[in-house]
């Protein structure tokens, strides 16, 4: 126990300088976690991960309370009005993106030996990207705020279709029945519960906080209601995740609503709230990434797993490339926006919290746990190399455009000194001639 203390302080020690090192050098500080949990884990063994461990039966615990807070944080970032103003195109590129996804991943029947069912299923669980992890990324970019929108709404909405689409899965791979109609109305009921009610009771909560509680303890009591909130809109059929995200979405904005509009709830998010809320996202976001490197299975390590992996991140990599050349007007900084949408891909903590559902519920999916884990680590990877060179292109370009102007200066000078040689040689010989 004192040991893994030390290994939990040492992490948010870690956390810290990575911080500093992607404020300086414009690089992400999550693979790094990540490779510091893998080192702890399954290199040298140091935290006990193995089947029973402690660490690892409390998995699915940790996963719902970083999915609770970190969606808040994610929620509560969001300027309304520009959410409403990409929200349609980012839906619409959203869902495109993990069907082909999905409907890529099929190809598994023949690569791999597995059923349609499970190639949907295990499509579904790596056919989206993680808003606790884009959100950090992203927002440390000098990325346009249209492009910071789209990747995080995609991202949130992500969350909820991979754990609602693999419960569909799960729920078909048990019944061996499954309509187009019925999937429909599922997902359409789901979000609509969520939205709703994540908004009402972000409306309710600011009128409790400014009329019946006192001040001081803000912040807990509302991460009290957040942890309430959750189970309850999945109890309702909803989805905890996004009435977590419209929760903070709209608590974050009551100021920029009319007043005319929610006046009885107008009591505006205070500096306190939010200075807590960054302190605790960022103890969370550190634990929660040393967690994933530390769950890596590595005994389970093989080459014909390791080429899966790597297919399907080609998988999704293709099917975020014909998305966004098709359904993205890639105006003004395109140059850099679209390959920065194209590679922004990391798989996370939806995708581990449905592996572990998927290992629950008896779904037997050949080398599951390491294809899922590989490629949250080769897609965090390809996503940190893309900001980091995003980063630099701007550099990059000023360096070519001014060793082109020397370059284009040199090839002037030598032109000019070439016509005034040619001048005076035709000078010298009509004095030859004279």
């Amino acid at each position: 126990m004192v040991q893994t203390v030390f290994i939990l302080g040492l992490a948010i020690v870690l956390g810290y300088v990575t911080l500093l090192i992607a404020d300086k050098y414009k690089i992400s500080q999550v693979l790094i976690l990540m490779l510091f949990g893998f080192l702890i884990g399954p290199i040298l063994g140091v935290v006990n991960m193995g089947d029973g461990s402690v660490m690892r039966e409390v998995y699915p615990f940790m996963a719902t309370i970083a999915l609770v807070i970190l969606l808040f944080d994610g929620g509560l970032s969001f300027n309304i009005f520009n959410v409403f103003k990409t929200i349609t195109k980012s839906t619409i590129y959203t869902f495109a993106v993990f069907i082909l996804t999905v409907l890529f991943s099929l190809s598994l029947i023949l690569l791999w030996g597995l059923d349609w069912l499970q190639a949907l299923i295990l499509g579904a669980a790596l056919g989206g990207t993680s808003s606790a992890i884009v959100i950090a990324m992203i927002e440390k970019t000098s990325a346009s705020d249209d492009t910071k929108s789209l990747l995080k709404i995609e991202s949130v909405i992500t969350d909820s279709l991979v754990i609602i689409i693999v419960f569909i899965l799960i729920a078909a791979s048990k019944t061996a029945q499954m309509s187009v109609g019925g999937v429909v109305n599922m997902l359409f009921g789901t979000f609509s519960i969520s939205i709703v009610l994540g908004a009402l009771s972000a409306i309710a909560w600011n009128f409790v906080l400014q009329n019946v509680i006192k001040k001081e303890l803000d912040y807990m009591l509302t991460i009290g209601a957040l942890f309430i909130l959750y189970p309850v809109i999945e109890a309702l059929g909803g989805n905890g995740g996004l009435a977590v995200f419209i929760f903070g979405l709209t608590f974050g904005n009551q100021k920029n609503i009319p007043s005319t509009f929610l006046s009885v709830a107008r009591h505006e998010v205070e500096a306190k709230i939010k200075g807590f809320q960054e302190e605790v996202t960022f103890f969370t976001r550190t634990f929660f990434f040393v967690y994933i490197g530390m769950l890596f299975p590595l005994e389970s390590l093989n080459l014909g797993v390791i080429g899966i992996s790597v297919f399907l991140v080609g998988v999704c990599l293709l099917a975020r490339f014909i998305c966004t050349t098709f359904l993205l007007n890639n105006n003004g900084e395109e140059k850099y926006e679209k390959d920065l949408i194209i590679t922004m891909l990391p798989r996370g903590l939806a995708t581990a919290v449905v592996i572990g559902l998927l290992i629950e519920n008896s779904v037997e999916i050949k080398d599951l746990e390491i294809i899922a884990f590989l490629v949250i680590f080769l897609t965090n990877f390809i996503a940190t190399v893309s900001i980091y060179m995003y980063q630099r292109r701007p550099k990059l370009d000023k360096l070519i455009d001014e060793a082109e102007g020397e370059v284009e200066k040199e090839e002037m000078e030598k032109a000019e000194a070439g016509e005034v040689h040619q001048e005076k040689t035709v000078e010298h010989v009509h004095k030859k001639k004279k």
